[in-house]
C-alpha cells in the first residue's frame, strides 16, 4: 500500500500556503472566503500499474491519493483515513469482492466509483443498497478517471467548505436575542429605525440599541456591509442546496 502524506479531518490541512484543520474554523468571519477543504481519495485496482496512473493524475491537480492493490491494503487504508472518494477498478469479480468485504455500501460518507474492466459490465449489490454509486466502463481511461475522482473530491471539498462557513455564520447569528435577530433581518431589508420601531411598537432608543448590539456581533459597523455578510450566507446556502443533492441509486 502506498500512503501518500495527507491530513484528514481534524488534523492540519494546507490550503494555498497557510495552515488550517478542518475543525477550527474562527467563528467571527463576515468576509472570509471559504477555503477547500479537502480529503484524500483511495484507488484500489487489480493492476498496480493503472492504479499508479490514476493516482498520478490526481495528484497531479493537488488531491492527494492512497493506492492500494489488495483488499487488505484497502482495509487498513480506510481505517488510517477519511476518503472523499473510494475508486475500486478491476474486473467484476474483484470489485465485487472488495466492495462487499471492505464494506463500503455501509459508508454514507463515501462516494463510491467502480471501474469495470474487461467485457464483464456487471456487479452485484444488495437489495436495499441505498448509496450513491457511479459506475465506469473500460473506456474510461486512467487519465478520464483521475479526472472525475478530483472533480468530485473538489466538489465535496467545497460542500464541506461552505457548510463549516453557514454553521460559523450560524454561531454570530445564535449570539443574538431574538428581537435583535428581527431588527438584523429588517436592517437588511432597508427599512430604517423608526420604521422598525414604529412596526415593532417600541421606542426609537430600544431599536437604536439592538442595531448597535447587531452591529458589533456581527462586525461592521454600518447597514451595507452588514448586508454584505447576509447575502453572502445566503447566496451560500442556496449554492449548498444545489451541491448537496440526496443520495440516488
Amino acid at each position: 500500500m502506498q500512503l501518500s502524506q495527507q491530513p484528514v479531518a481534524g488534523k492540519s490541512t494546507p490550503v494555498n500556503g497557510s495552515i488550517r484543520t478542518v475543525d477550527d474554523a474562527p467563528r467571527d468571519f463576515p468576509f472570509a472566503e471559504p477555503e477547500l477543504l479537502l480529503r484524500p481519495s483511495i484507488i484500489c485496482a487489480s493492476d498496480p500499474d493503472f492504479a499508479e496512473q490514476v493516482s498520478k493524475q490526481t495528484m497531479a491537480s493537488g488531491v492527494q491519493a492512497i493506492t492500494c492493490v489488495e483488499e487488505e491494503d484497502l482495509l487498513a487504508a480506510l481505517a488510517a483515513v477519511t476518503p472523499d472518494v473510494v475508486l475500486i477498478h478491476g474486473r467484476a469479480e474483484f470489485v465485487n469482492r472488495t466492495v462487499l468485504r471492505c464494506n463500503l455500501i455501509a459508508a454514507d460518507d463515501i462516494n463510491l466509483v467502480v471501474g469495470l474492466a474487461g467485457r464483464s459490465q456487471s456487479i452485484d449489490l444488495p437489495e436495499d443498497f441505498t448509496q450513491a454509486i457511479r459506475v465506469v466502463g473500460p473506456s474510461m481511461d486512467a487519465s478520464q478517471l483521475g479526472s472525475l475522482l478530483c472533480r468530485s473530491v473538489q466538489l465535496r471539498g467545497a460542500l464541506r467548505a461552505i457548510k463549516q462557513h453557514l454553521a460559523s455564520h450560524r454561531c454570530v447569528v445564535d449570539r443574538l436575542s431574538e428581537a435583535q435577530q428581527v431588527v438584523l433581518r429588517e436592517v437588511c431589508e432597508g427599512k430604517l429605525n423608526k420604521w422598525i420601531a414604529a412596526e415593532h411598537g417600541v421606542s426609537l432608543r430600544t431599536i437604536e440599541q439592538r442595531r448597535r448590539r447587531v452591529f458589533d456581533v456581527m462586525g461592521v459597523t454600518s447597514a451595507a456591509p452588514l448586508g454584505h455578510v447576509m447575502g453572502f450566507a445566503a447566496a451560500l446556502e442556496w449554492i449548498r442546496g444545489l451541491l448537496d443533492e440526496p443520495k440516488t441509486t
